[in-house]
């Protein structure tokens, strides 16, 4: 069976290889998003370019076609959504950020991507990174209560469900409020745009590495062919491929969690135990898995503390791992005194004070050197200092807001 394992996986590394140096050599991999950092931002990047598209006047110049595909799209995915069938796409407006009036309990707030004609009306809340907002959804829907023919989508990259701090347990999917995915839906209306846009190079080539982002940020192969010839070696070592496809979560885990162990360690030996105590915090699989440095003299070490997170890849920031100074309103609980006194140093929310460590363990380049445990040690001293000298850099401020509490 040990056989079976190797004939495996050395067949897919020879396969790996051969479409690596064949991107290399016609440079499929280069993507302007991600190279201008703005692969994960909503706001910079997803909603402009979605919006742009379906808007008649987009700078597309193509008019209406994009935005009847979505509607098609749309229409064939949710049989209650046939009344969209009629919207009027010449006079159609799409925004971006609409505002609804201010945030107040069940109201208000500014919606992602507004779609109007005056008769039909979709509004979209658009998630990549960004956690669900307090009764986000349920205001959304408390809007367009009133107005006929009206859809709400909630789309992110995979299809989760909005979170109960969103909807309050007031809204039913398929009724209030339809699920979209980044990975399935919008990917099957961007092939079709591109489709559409197959006699306009830069504008097709524009959505080619957009769906490239897309397929990117939800996991997906970007080369059909290499995606073909791995599945059949999957069928010819099936048993094989099993065994490794159960076990390599597992793995996966235990390499970020070494590497945990390892920083905890490094900090631990370089940070005065006078004044820090350094303790994992959650299971290394959890969304916001982390380190805490927690000022264990001060009578309440959790309301501000030093942390490091997430080493999961699933919290904030593009899943990207960060140290910051946290302002943490749960554990502990802050008085209004206290908030007051943070806000007056710009620490509003969560990890304010922070700096990008630049490691993602979702990443295979990441993975690969934390496998090794040279060059696990080498990142590990790495980014041991980077996050020493940040909390050696703001521990004055960490000791002043606590004079102050």
């Amino acid at each position: 069976m040990t056989k079976n394992y190797q004939s495996l996986l050395r067949a897919v590394e020879r396969e790996r290889e051969f479409h690596n140096k064949t991107a290399r050599i016609t440079g499929a991999n280069y993507n302007v998003f991600s190279l201008l950092q703005l692969d994960r931002k909503e706001d910079k990047l997803h909603s402009p370019f979605i919006a742009d598209l379906l808007h008649p006047q987009g700078s597309h110049q193509q008019g209406t076609v994009f935005l009847k595909a979505f509607i098609n799209m749309l229409t064939q995915k949710f049989e209650d959504l046939s009344k969209l069938s009629n919207l009027k796409a010449e006079r159609t407006r799409v925004n971006t950020e609409e505002f609804i009036g201010k945030v107040r309990a069940n109201e208000g707030g500014r919606i992602d991507i507004y779609i109007t004609d005056g008769l039909h009306t979709i509004a979209i809340e658009n998630k990549i990174d960004a956690d669900d907002q307090e009764n986000q959804l349920l205001r959304y829907a408390n809007h367009l209560k009133g107005k006929e023919n009206t859809a709400l989508l909630y789309l992110n990259l995979k299809g989760r469900a909005p979170s109960e701090k969103s909807t309050k347990r007031k809204l039913v999917e398929g009724t209030d409020y339809y699920g979209l995915s980044y990975q399935k839906d919008i990917l099957t209306w961007l092939e079709d745009c591109k489709r559409i846009a197959v006699d306009l190079p830069i504008l097709r080539e524009c959505l080619k590495q957009y769906i490239n982002t897309i397929k990117e940020l939800c996991g997906m192969s970007l080369n059909e062919d290499k995606k073909k010839e791995i599945e059949k070696l999957i069928k010819h070592h099936f048993g094989a491929a099993l065994d490794i496809a159960t076990h390599f979560e597992a793995v996966r885990l235990q390499i970020i969690n070494d590497f945990r162990i390892d920083l905890i360690d490094y900090l631990t030996e370089n940070l005065d135990s006078a004044i820090y105590r350094v303790e994992p915090c959650f299971e290394i699989n959890a969304k916001y898995s982390k380190i805490v440095i927690l000022p264990h003299k001060e009578k309440h070490p959790y309301k501000l503390y030093f942390n490091i997170e997430s080493f999961s890849a699933e919290g904030y920031w593009g899943g990207d791992l960060y140290v910051g100074l946290l302002a943490n309103p749960g554990r502990g609980g802050l008085s209004d005194q206290e908030k007051k006194i943070l806000s007056g140093e710009g620490l509003k929310g969560w990890l304010p004070k922070k700096e990008n460590l630049n490691v993602n363990t979702k990443e295979e380049a990441t993975l690969k050197q934390l496998s090794q445990e040279k060059s696990r040690k080498q990142l590990v001293e790495q980014l041991g200092l980077q996050c020493v000298q940040f909390i050696q850099e703001h521990e004055d401020l960490l000791k002043n807001l606590y004079r102050k509490f």
